[in-house]
């Protein structure tokens, strides 16, 4: 899945289902039906996932396991939220949340409330969206989650622009914006604090825009070029957002030349993205070969954290030098080094992936 190949990855996933099916492992072949659900989800055949998920909640059911059954649920939830069907995610959230409080999974309570508020918010409901972002908030205190608080108050700043928005009188709208400025900033902090790289991009980014909605077009600028530096250091897909943003800065100030040679950036970004999502190659590709070994190679450097043997790529010819100091690192128990900026696009999924598995402390991350 982390490489995008999703035929692959449902083949062996639908033959490990089969395999517990037949060793008769209740938990094991809900886990597995909510995996293959999730692997047609990232393929688009969005039915067939929903079919599965709703497979799996069974399954779940008859393992008594309450956790699994709030887990798909709520990526049951995520499936139709993804496709506009709003009213259907949050009920299916709700249900999430009477699951988890039930195997008392504070962790799982948290993100639903975050998710059905941000569903909330599409439908308009922005006190209950405030209400619920609140809760998710209060849970995230508890459990000292410095990442989730991070993604909260994005996400609130996200609904105080949309308070924003919807009012006609300036003096409130302002308020609102620098309301939305604050919580931004908040996440930012925090952000930095991890060094999430691509999270603090993606709040630069955020300023941006709210800067430029106030009219303080040099502060806009400032954040725009900074989520900017950072999406092209690690060349990120959503580096468009930040095109767009200097372009409208640009025209806010009338520099229609400027605002057009950014307009240019985004298109081409984006078609070149469109091109990628159909299949189509780019420069610097490496032999699949390459990538299985590469792959199995940040496993294994994930699994010995803090000891254990790697083999010494940081003594082979580039690109491999990087990616062996990188998982160096990574085994020898040391937080995760940027992910090497020149490295071809799919050995930096599998490092970006693997420093994310890191930083959210999860080993079935990956």
């Amino acid at each position: 899945m982390a490489l995008g190949r999703f035929e692959e990855a449902l083949e062996a996933a639908e033959r490990a289902l089969a395999i517990v099916r037949v060793l008769g492992r209740d938990r094991d072949v809900a886990a597995g039906l909510g995996q293959t659900a999730a692997i047609l989800t990232a393929q688009q055949r969005y039915a067939e996932a929903d079919a599965r998920y709703t497979e799996a909640l069974a399954a779940a059911r008859d393992a008594g396991d309450l956790e699994l059954q709030g887990t798909f649920l709520q990526h049951q939830g995520i499936l139709h939220d993804d496709q506009g069907r709003f009213d259907r995610a949050v009920a299916l959230y709700q249900q999430a949340l009477e699951f988890f409080h039930r195997a008392d999974d504070a962790g799982g309570e948290m993100q639903t409330a975050d998710l059905l508020a941000s569903a909330e918010m599409q439908r308009e409901q922005l006190d209950v969206a405030e209400a619920w972002h609140g809760r998710s908030r209060e849970l995230a205190e508890r459990l000292n989650d410095r990442r989730h608080l991070a993604v909260n108050a994005q996400n609130v700043g996200i609904l105080h622009q949309k308070r924003a928005g919807q009012t006609k009188d300036p003096g409130e709208r302002e308020a609102w914006l620098r309301r939305a400025v604050d919580s931004i900033r908040e996440s930012l902090a925090i952000k930095l604090e991890m060094n999430n790289r691509p999270g603090a991009a993606s709040s630069h980014s955020a300023l941006g825009v709210l800067y430029c909605m106030l009219g303080e077009l040099d502060e806009a600028e400032r954040n725009a070029r900074e989520g900017l530096a950072i999406s092209e250091a690690l060349r990120l897909p959503d580096v468009y957002k930040d095109y767009d943003n200097l372009a409208e800065i640009a025209r806010a100030r009338g520099d229609t030349a400027a605002a057009a040679e950014w307009q240019a950036k985004r298109d081409t970004k984006i078609e070149e993205i469109e091109r990628l999502r159909r299949g189509g190659g780019e420069a610097g590709a490496v032999p699949d070969d390459l990538v299985k070994a590469i792959l199995a190679l940040a496993q294994a450097a994930f699994q010995a954290r803090g000891g254990g043997a790697l083999p010494r790529l940081a003594d082979y010819p580039a690109p491999l030098d990087a990616v062996g100091a990188f998982l160096r690192a990574v085994a020898d128990g040391k937080p995760p080094p940027p992910v090497p900026g020149a490295l071809p696009a799919k050995l930096r999924e599998i490092l970006d992936t693997l420093a994310e598995a890191i930083r959210d402390g999860d080993p079935d991350h990956h």
